[in-house]
Formats: structure tokens, C-alpha cells, sequence
């Protein structure tokens, strides 16, 4: 009944009333009118609206996050918390945030990227205002450069004039056609409005997997030196890392975005050590188990089985399945934490 009152309120004929007939219509006209002008907060109270709790002006609990769910990456850490935060709390921020993510497969770089849409939006990767373009899907053809520019251009401009506080993923950034990302350039640059739009508040995320073998030998020589791993910084890494995406063929080739110094943080991932794979191993048990426990206690009692049960014995069996190099010492994955779900799902599927 409530939502079929507000419904007629918000129509414009309900509005049609003549103030005059009687008391009783001046009543239903002035209340009709208040509902007609706060009608965008009750369209919100049904739908996804650019502003709270639907969209954060914090970064929430992501520092939590990470550190429960990605291992290994004391830099990613560090750098995206610090640089959201202050990102976030600011009103009025210099420019858009621009994070440029590089690392071998399997480090993280999506699944922080995840993390990152689930700590700006209620909805996370769902959000509407939440924007996902895969290069070897959206940008595909070489020949289809042109279109391709003129539709992000659009597509930037469409979002961000809906939301300010809008977050854009460029996955696989090393397959994008080089001059494509450029087009955005303006929209990341220090312009407070342009053509009434602020665009200061929006997040960009590139990612890609350019650097990674930098990262990698960097990381290695590090080890080799009998060096921490959590001594290495942004710093030692950060000028690897732009020279390899301004010089190798992909997205950011000889790009204005890099010569413009527009991209605020380039982040370097680590490759992943076998401990840090037996941890991820772990969370995916942990996770996993806990689901199928919940499952089960949805069935009637006569239906349940029990739930397979793990040691730490059956972690490392599950880590030396994994590829590790180099090969004289094999420290690090070769795919990191990359289809760790596969294997988990294998094992607790087999007969115990």
C-alpha cells in the first residue's frame, strides 16, 4: 500500500488538483507537492542512489580487508589505503584518483581491485556505478580504434555526469591499442569542471601485467641478496614499472597519461612465494568449508553428511602442485594464487 501511494504521489496527474474544491484538496495538494519535491530520496529508498549508503565517502574496512584476504603485497597495501583515504575524504580532490596496477598472473590485481568496489559501494563490483572494460572484449579489433575511442569518451563522460563518485577497472591494460586510453586523459587531469562536470571524485583502476617480469628479477635479486621481502618499496620498483608501460607495446605505450605524470600510483605486485600460496590454500579451505557447513545445515538431519576436514599435511600437499621458479631454487609461483579454487574444490571433493 505504501509503495502504491508513493507511486500516485509521484505521478504528475495525481499533482493536476484544484486547490480551491475543498480543504481537504488543499491538504492532498501541499502534501502531494512535499512528496513531489523530495521524490529523489524516496526513489532512493528502492534503488541504488549516487550517494549514502550506496556510495562511501571512506574507504571502510578495506585495510581489514586486504589484510585477511591478500598476501604477500605489504606495498599493494600500504599504497591503496593510504592513497583512497585521502582520495575519499576529500571534498574537493586536485584530480581523479588513477592507480596503475602491474604484477605477474595471479598476484591480485583484480581481486584488490574487487576490494576497492567493495569498500566505495554498497553493491561492490554490482554497483551501477561501477565500470568494467576488458581489453580483449571491449576493445578487440585494431581496425575499430577510432569507434573505440569516441565510445569510452562517452561512456566516461555518460557515467561520471550520473555520479562523480564513479570507479572505472581497465583489465588486461597490455592488450589495449595504444592511444585508446588517452582519449580519458582530460577527464584525469587537474580541470576542477569540464563542460559542467567535476570528474576529481572518480577512481581509475589500469591493470595489467606489463612490468611483471621487472618486478619479478627485482624481487629475485632482492632474495638472493638475503634481503627481507618486506624491505622492498614502492620506490625501489616504481620507476621499473614505468618505464617497462611506457616502452612496451600495449595501453600505456609512449602514453600522455605517463609523460603528464597523471597516474598517481603505480603498484608494483610481487610474485607470490610458496608460503603465501599455502595461505591463500588456506582461506579457500576455510571459506569453502564454512560455506558447505552452512549448506548442510539447511538440509533435514537425516540427509546431512559430514563436511571434509583438512591438515596442515594436506596444504602442502596441495601447494607442491603448483609450478615454482627458478628452477634451481623454485621460490616463487609461476601462477601465483591463480585457480587455487580448482584445487580446493578437487580435494574436497574426493572421498575421505
Amino acid at each position: 500500500r505504501i509503495r502504491l501511494l508513493i507511486i500516485l504521489f509521484l505521478s504528475p496527474g495525481y499533482l493536476c488538483l484544484d486547490p480551491f474544491t475543498s480543504g481537504v484538496g488543499l491538504g492532498a495538494s501541499i502534501f502531494a507537492s512535499a512528496i513531489w519535491n523530495s521524490r529523489e530520496t524516496i526513489s532512493c529508498m528502492f534503488k541504488e542512489c549516487c550517494k549514502e549508503p550506496y556510495v562511501r565517502t571512506n574507504e571502510g574496512v578495506l585495510k581489514k580487508d586486504l589484510e585477511e584476504n591478500v598476501f604477500g603485497q605489504h606495498i599493494v597495501k600500504d599504497t591503496v589505503v593510504s592513497s583512497l583515504r585521502s582520495h575519499l575524504k576529500r571534498k574537493d580532490p586536485k584530480k581523479a584518483l588513477v592507480f596503475s596496477f602491474h604484477g605477474t598472473t595471479g598476484t591480485g590485481k583484480n581481486f584488490v581491485s574487487e576490494f576497492i568496489a567493495a569498500n566505495m559501494f554498497q553493491n561492490g563490483m554490482k554497483s551501477k556505478y561501477v565500470h568494467q572494460f576488458i581489453s580483449t572484449v571491449h576493445f578487440p579489433l585494431l581496425s575499430e580504434t577510432d569507434k573505440y575511442k569516441a565510445d569510452l569518451n562517452a561512456w566516461v563522460q555518460g557515467n561520471i555526469s550520473l555520479c562523480e563518485r564513479s570507479l572505472f577497472i581497465f583489465d588486461e591494460i597490455d592488450k589495449l591499442a595504444p592511444g585508446i586510453i588517452d582519449t580519458i586523459k582530460p577527464y584525469l587531469d587537474y580541470h576542477q569542471v569540464i563542460n559542467g562536470v567535476d570528474y576529481r571524485k572518480s577512481v581509475f583502476v589500469l591493470i595489467s601485467n606489463t612490468g611483471g617480469e621487472d618486478i619479478a628479477n627485482v624481487t629475485l635479486q632482492h632474495w638472493k641478496g638475503g634481503k627481507s621481502r618486506e624491505e622492498l618499496s614502492l620506490t625501489d620498483l616504481e620507476v621499473h614499472l614505468s618505464n617497462a608501460a611506457f616502452n612496451d607495446l600495449g595501453g600505456l605505450h609512449q602514453a600522455d597519461i605517463i609523460q603528464k605524470a597523471l597516474i598517481d600510483a603505480s603498484v608494483a605486485f610481487l610474485p607470490l612465494e610458496k608460503r603465501h600460496v599455502k595461505m591463500c590454500i588456506r582461506r579457500e579451505l576455510e571459506d569453502r568449508i564454512q560455506r558447505l557447513e552452512k549448506e548442510q545445515e539447511t538440509l533435514p538431519e537425516e540427509e546431512r553428511v559430514p563436511v571434509k576436514s583438512y591438515t596442515e599435511e594436506d596444504v602442502d600437499r596441495l601447494a607442491e602442485e603448483r609450478s615454482y621458479w627458478p628452477k634451481d631454487y623454485k621460490i616463487f609461483s609461476t601462477s601465483g594464487c591463480k585457480k587455487i579454487n580448482i584445487i580446493v574444490d578437487r580435494f574436497l571433493e574426493d572421498d575421505f
